[in-house]
């Protein structure tokens, strides 16, 4: 697996954590959950596609320490 690749499965479980965390925080508000989570997955496509944005990304992250 190379870098890139391994960066990548980050990006993606930091994604998917916050999918879990969104449907987990929204069970009574069934509309404002799905919209959430169609943005956080569009947004990991995104990142997937984009290496430069997801290091990005990444650098925000941290910045505003988000874990």
């Amino acid at each position: 697996m190379g870098t890139s690749e391994i960066r990548h499965l980050t990006i993606n479980d930091f994604i998917t954590s916050q999918v879990i965390a969104i449907k987990e925080s929204f069970e009574e508000k069934l509309v404002e959950r799905d919209e959430q989570t169609k943005l956080l997955l569009w947004l990991a496509e995104v990142l997937n596609a984009d290496p430069e944005l997801a290091e990005q990304f990444k650098k925000s992250a941290i910045k505003y320490n988000i874990k």
